[in-house]
C-alpha cells in the first residue's frame, strides 16, 4: 500500500480478555506495572508460537501465558512477565536475543536468554547438558535474580500439565523437580512455590503412596474442616481479648509433607497427628510473642516442637514462631505465627526481598540487592562456579549444588559472636573455610564451646567455634573425606592442586636431570624444551616438565625429542641384550672371577644381578664374561651355556651401583606416583629410568622402574618401603 501502513491483523476476543486479565492481576499487586511493553510481548508471543501445540495439544501459548502469570503473582513486575511471555521463542521460535534487545529493551533481552537452554550445543551425556543447563541458569541468574524466579514459574506450569508425557520423561522431570527445583524454591523462601512442586512431583515418582495420602486425606476432609474452623475461632476469640490485632487462618498440610513424615516416622497415614495447622499473623514482632503466650495458655504445648525462627531465621530469610499444641479432642495442631511481612517474605521469599529493596532502587543484580543472608549462599556458590570450579564433573557439579543450595543451615558463633549459617552436617573445617579461605588452609585444630574437637567433628546450631591455626599448616587430601561445603571443597582442590603442581615439577625437572646426565648431555634449555613441547603435543615447556613429574611422559621420551636416535648413534650398543649395566666404566672391579682376571666383565640385562644375589660367569664369544644371577631362566633354559660357566663372586669391598629392575601395581589415584617415587628416593636410591601402563582387566597401574642399588639389602628396603604406600597391591624385582 503507497503511504499507508498495513493494517494490524484482527485481534481474537478471547485472548484480548486474556490480556486484560493478566494485566489487572499485575496492576492489583503494583500500580507500577507498564501495561504497553506487556501487550506488545502478548501479541508477539502469540504469533510466534500461533501453529504450535504441545504433546498434550492444547495450544503453546497457554504454557507461556501461564507462566506469565505466576510471575505476575510473585509481582515481578513487567519486564519479567513480559520475557515469561516470550521466554520460548529464541529456542522455539527461532527469534534471536538481539531481535528481542531491539524491539523491546536489554533487560527483556537478558531474561530470555537467561531462561533458555544451552540448545545449540550438544553434550555427551544428559547429565552433562543438565549441568551446563543449570551452570548457565546460576550465571545468568547472577545478572538478575528473576531469570530464576522465571524459570520456577515455568517449571511449575510444566509439572502439571505432566499427564501427556511417556511415563520415563515423567519419572525424570519429576525427579529433577523434587530434587533441584523444590529445594531451589525453598532456599529462595518461594514457600507456596516449593509445595506446589512437591505435591506434583510426589504424584510421578510415588503414585500408589500418592493415592493412599490423598485417599486417606480426602475421607477426612469434612470432619477436618470442622476441626481447623473450631480451633481457628477459638484462638482468634483468645487474640481479640488479649487486645491483638490479627489474622488467624487454618490449613492442612500438604500430601508431599505428609508423606515424608509418614517416612521418617514409620507411620502410618492415619498415625499422622498434626495433619492441621493454624497460622497467626500479626502487625508486629511484639504481638507475635504475645499471641505465643495467648496460645500457650489455652493450650497445652509440646514443648521439644518449639522453633523460634524469629530470632534466629532460616538460611533462606523465613521467620516465624513455630508451636505445637494439644487440642481439646487430643489432636495435635502445628502454630505458626508470624507478622504480615514475614508471611509475605515465607510465601514469596526473594521475589517479596525484590519488591521491597529493589522495586524502589531498581536494583535488579544480586551483588545489588544488600547483604540478607538469604542470598549469601547464592553469592558464595556464583563466585566459585565464575571461577571455575565444579568445569570438569557434571556429577560433581550437581552433588555440590545439591549439598549447599538446598539443604536447611545450621548456626554457629565465632568466639567474638559474630554469626555463621552452614549447611547440615557441616564440620568444624568448613566453618574455618566460612570464616576466610587463608583461616581453612592453615587451620590445624578447633575449640568447641572451650573443648579441643576433631575438625572433621559436625556441628550443631548454638555452638560457638574458635579455629586454631598455624602458619606452616596446608590443607590435607584427606579433608576432602568430610568437608561439606562447596566453598571448603573448591578451595582445598585447589591448593592441592598447586601443591601437586610443584611438586610434580619438581620431579619432573630431577627425572630429566638425571636422563640427560646419564648420556652425558647438559639439561636443555626453554628453546629446546619448547620445541620437545610441540612434538610431544603438549602446551608448553612447565607441560613437558609437569608431564615427566606426573608420569605421564618419560624422562627418555623427552631426550629423545631434544636429542634424536640418529643424532647420538654411538649409543645405541647400550640396548643390546647383554649391556653394561654398571654405572662405573671399570668393568674389573665388583666381581672376581676364577683364572680369568684379564677379561672384560659385563652384568646381564636379562637378569640384572646386584650384589648380594648368587651368581655365575659365562664366558661370551669376544664380549668377555656376562654375569648372570644363579637362578637366571635363560641359563636354566639353555643347557649349552653349562660348557661356558665360570665360578664368580663378589669383591666384598666393591662401591659401585648396579641397575635392577623394579615393578610395581597399585590402584590409581591422585599423587601415586609422587608418593611411590618419594618412598623410592628416601631409601637413597637413584631412579634411572621409568613408565608404566594401565591394564583394563584388573584396573591396576602398573610401574615399571629401573634402580641403581649397591646390594640386595638396600633392594629389598626398597621393596618394603613401596609396598607400605596407600593403594599398592605389589611390588617385586623384574
Amino acid at each position: 500500500m503507497s503511504g499507508e501502513e498495513a493494517a494490524a491483523p484482527p485481534r481474537d476476543p478471547a485472548r484480548a480478555a486474556e490480556l486484560a486479565e493478566l494485566i489487572a492481576l499485575a496492576r492489583r499487586l503494583s500500580q507500577q506495572v507498564g501495561a504497553e511493553i506487556i501487550e506488545r510481548a502478548f501479541w508477539r508471543a502469540e504469533a510466534a508460537h500461533a501453529h504450535q501445540r504441545r504433546v498434550s495439544g492444547e495450544p503453546y501459548f497457554s504454557h507461556v501465558l501461564a507462566v506469565a502469570r505466576t510471575c505476575a503473582e510473585l509481582n515481578l513486575g513487567s519486564n519479567a512477565i513480559a520475557a515469561a511471555l516470550l521466554h520460548d521463542t529464541v529456542e522455539d521460535a527461532g527469534l534471536s536475543p538481539e531481535l528481542l534487545r531491539e524491539e523491546f529493551n536489554p533487560t527483556v533481552a537478558l531474561l530470555v536468554d537467561g531462561v533458555s537452554k544451552i540448545g545449540a550445543l550438544r553434550f555427551e551425556s544428559a547429565e552433562r547438558a543438565q549441568a551446563e543447563n543449570f551452570r548457565k541458569l546460576l550465571l545468568h541468574m547472577s545478572r538478575d535474580i528473576r531469570i530464576l524466579l522465571i524459570k520456577l514459574a515455568d517449571r511449575l506450569h510444566n509439572m502439571s500439565t505432566l499427564d501427556s508425557l511417556r511415563a520415563d520423561k515423567q519419572e525424570r522431570i519429576a525427579r529433577e523437580t523434587v530434587e533441584i527445583y523444590a529445594p531451589l524454591a525453598h532456599r529462595l523462601g518461594i514457600g507456596r512455590v516449593k509445595w506446589q512442586l512437591e505435591d506434583l512431583a510426589f504424584k510421578y515418582l510415588e503414585p500408589e503412596a500418592y493415592a493412599r495420602v490423598a485417599e486417606a486425606m480426602g475421607m477426612r476432609r469434612e470432619s477436618r474442616e470442622a476441626l481447623i474452623a473450631a480451633m481457628r475461632d477459638r484462638i482468634q476469640a483468645a487474640m481479640d481479648e488479649n487486645g491483638i490485632e490479627c489474622a488467624v487462618e487454618g490449613r492442612a498440610k500438604h500430601l508431599y509433607s505428609i508423606w515424608r513424615k509418614m517416612q521418617d516416622q514409620q507411620l502410618g497415614a492415619g498415625e499422622i497427628l498434626d495433619l492441621m495447622a493454624i497460622r497467626i499473623i500479626t502487625e508486629s514482632v511484639a504481638e507475635c510473642y504475645h499471641a505465643l503466650g495467648a496460645v500457650h495458655t489455652l493450650f497445652k504445648p509440646l514443648p521439644q516442637r518449639f522453633k523460634d525462627y524469629v530470632a534466629t531465621p532460616k538460611r533462606n530469610g523465613y521467620q516465624s514462631l513455630h508451636t505445637a499444641v494439644i487440642g481439646e479432642d487430643g489432636r495435635v495442631f502445628e502454630i505458626q505465627i508470624r507478622t504480615y511481612q514475614m508471611h509475605e517474605i515465607a510465601e514469596f521469599g526473594i521475589a517479596a526481598h525484590w519488591r521491597y529493596k529493589a522495586g524502589a532502587s531498581g536494583a535488579e543484580k544480586l551483588e545489588d540487592l544488600g547483604t540478607s543472608r538469604e542470598l549469601d549462599f547464592l553469592r558464595t556458590f556464583l563466585d566459585e562456579l565464575k571461577g571455575g570450579e565444579w568445569s570438569e564433573d557434571p556429577s560433581e557439579f550437581m552433588a555440590h549444588l545439591k549439598i549447599n543450595l538446598f539443604q536447611d543451615g545450621i548456626f554457629v558463633f565465632t568466639p567474638r559472636g559474630d554469626l555463621h549459617i552452614l549447611p547440615v552436617g557441616s564440620t568444624a573445617l568448613d566453618f574455618a573455610y566460612a570464616i576466610h579461605t587463608q583461616v581453612g588452609d592453615r587451620c590445624v585444630g578447633a575449640k568447641i564451646d572451650g573443648r579441643i574437637v576433631p575438625l572433621r567433628r559436625p556441628l550443631t546450631s548454638g555452638e560457638v567455634v574458635e579455629i586454631l591455626t598455624r602458619k606452616d599448616a596446608r590443607p590435607s587430601r584427606d579433608w576432602l573425606g568430610f568437608v561439606k561445603t562447596s566453598k571448603a571443597v573448591s578451595r582445598i582442590k585447589r591448593r592441592l592442586r598447586e601443591s601437586e603442581l610443584a611438586q610434580s615439577l619438581e620431579l619432573g625437572r630431577e627425572l630429566l636431570e638425571r636422563e640427560f646426565k646419564r648420556h652425558h648431555k647438559p639439561y636443555p634449555d626453554e628453546k629446546q624444551l619448547a620445541a620437545a613441547a610441540e612434538a610431544l603435543g603438549t602446551e608448553n615447556a612447565e607441560h613437558v616438565v609437569e608431564g615427566v613429574g606426573r608420569g605421564n611422559l618419560s624422562a627418555a621420551q623427552v631426550f629423545n625429542r631434544v636429542y634424536p636416535p640418529e643424532e647420538r648413534e654411538r649409543e645405541s650398543h647400550l640396548f643390546d641384550e647383554e649391556r653394561v649395566t654398571r654405572v662405573r666404566h671399570d668393568a674389573q672391579r665388583g666381581v672376581r672371577v676364577e683364572g680369568h682376571g684379564n677379561l672384560m666383565i659385563r652384568f646381564a640385562g636379562c637378569c640384572k644381578p646386584v650384589p648380594g644375589d648368587g651368581i655365575v660367569g659365562v664366558v661370551t664369544r669376544g664380549r668377555g664374561i656376562s654375569v648372570h644371577r644363579s637362578d637366571c631362566l635363560n641359563l636354566v633354559q639353555d643347557p649349552g651355556l653349562e660348557e661356558r660357566r665360570v665360578a664368580v663372586e663378589w669383591d666384598a669391598g666393591q662401591s659401585e651401583t648396579f641397575l635392577v629392575g623394579l615393578e610395581v601395581s597399585a590402584q590409581d589415584r591422585p599423587n601415586l606416583l609422587v608418593d611411590i617415587t618419594g618412598k623410592i628416593s628416601k631409601t637413597g636410591t637413584n631412579i634411572r629410568s621409568g613408565s608404566f601402563d594401565r591394564d583394563e582387566r584388573d584396573m591396576l597401574n602398573h610401574f615399571h622402574f629401573t634402580l641403581e642399588v649397591k646390594n640386595t639389602e638396600q633392594l629389598e628396603e626398597i621393596l618394603r618401603q613401596v609396598k607400605g604406600v596407600r593403594g599398592v597391591q605389589d611390588a617385586y624385582r623384574r
